[in-house]
């Protein structure tokens, strides 16, 4: 067995992987070439191949001129439908291919932006995962650029590798199915599924404490300190920052509200995926409320505030946490 990125191939994989390889470029952007374009006869092609066979047999056999030149006609309009199938693919731009990050469980949505460059209606296309059989249809007028989604099903947290894409058409007589395959080279950030029944929050810390260990740790001082990934940009004083040629923010005074700091520990349970559900739980909870949260796993520590930026690098180191 050969193993290449996070997929294990046999030997007769490994080299169709090679082959396409050598065809052209998989990975966007890129413009599809007459290379990295595949025909084959669909299942109707192939009824209508034998039944077209048969009707040429039988006009030959009872030297019938109408029965062949029938047979002729079908046989040219079949010819042409490679063609036209072919040329529905070459051509098109593929300008990126994306996902954002899901919980584990849910749909990824695989973003891909097209562009059609010749001036040509581009009809019955059709996008897909060469994993599923679900595809999604779309079409494309001349100079369009459009963006169309693919949906992946996730399993399990942290990085998934985007799967193969499939770009299909079978215009404009369903004869012929013409493809080329896409690969990208972003991955997906899967956070951890919330838990669906999770315990009560944690008793919060006052904020005050927090913030006392907040503005004596190196390099902070009172009302400004230095920016955290993660901070609301609302919070960055633009001005120290010029001055000091490094991004500065305000550290907010203290109030009168409480603060979490979520950590393993608080979710009193046993299973490494159990308790990161639950802190899933209670970091959208938090944030649903506008609470001040933090996290703090072994050898980590956030901070508590709050704001879709913060949200997400929480839960960006629950679905890495020890993967």
């Amino acid at each position: 067995m050969l193993r290449i990125g996070s997929l294990h191939l046999t030997s007769l994989q490994q080299g169709f992987e090679n082959w396409l390889q050598r065809r052209g470029p998989l990975q966007p952007p890129l413009v599809i070439g007459y290379r990295q374009v595949y025909i084959l006869p669909t299942g109707f092609g192939v009824t209508f191949g034998v039944l077209l066979f048969a009707m040429l047999f039988g006009a030959l056999n009872y030297n019938n001129n109408a029965a062949l030149f029938m047979s002729f006609l079908l046989a040219t309009a079949a010819q042409i439908s490679t063609f036209r199938s072919w040329r529905n693919l070459s051509g098109l731009r593929i300008e990126r291919i994306s996902a954002a990050p899901v919980f584990a469980g849910d749909d990824a949505q695989i973003q891909i932006q097209v562009q059609e460059l010749q001036g040509l209606e581009r009809p019955s296309l059709q996008f897909g995962s060469a994993n599923d059989e679900s595809v999604h249809g779309f079409s494309l007028s001349g100079w369009q650029s459009a963006q169309t989604t693919v949906p992946v099903t996730t399993h399990r947290r942290g990085w998934m590798e985007l799967p193969r894409l499939v770009l299909a058409t079978s215009y404009p007589l369903g004869l012929f199915r013409a493809w080329s395959y896409l690969q990208a080279t972003q991955r997906c950030l899967v956070y951890p599924a919330p838990a669906s029944h999770p315990p009560p929050m944690p008793a919060p810390a006052q904020s005050q404490q927090l913030q006392h260990q907040r503005l004596h740790t190196e390099n902070e001082y009172e009302g400004l300190r230095d920016y955290r990934h993660g901070d609301n940009l609302k919070s960055i004083a633009w001005k120290s920052s010029a001055r000091n040629l490094k991004l500065i923010s305000r550290d907010e005074p203290p109030t009168n509200h409480n603060e979490y700091l979520f950590t393993l520990q608080d979710t009193q349970t046993v299973g490494t995926e159990q308790q990161l559900a639950i802190l899933t739980s209670w970091l959208l909870q938090a944030e649903q409320g506008r609470k001040h949260y933090g996290l703090a796993l072994p050898g980590l520590s956030l901070a508590p505030t709050h704001g879709q930026a913060h949200l997400h690098e929480c839960l960006r180191e629950l679905a890495l946490w020890q993967a």
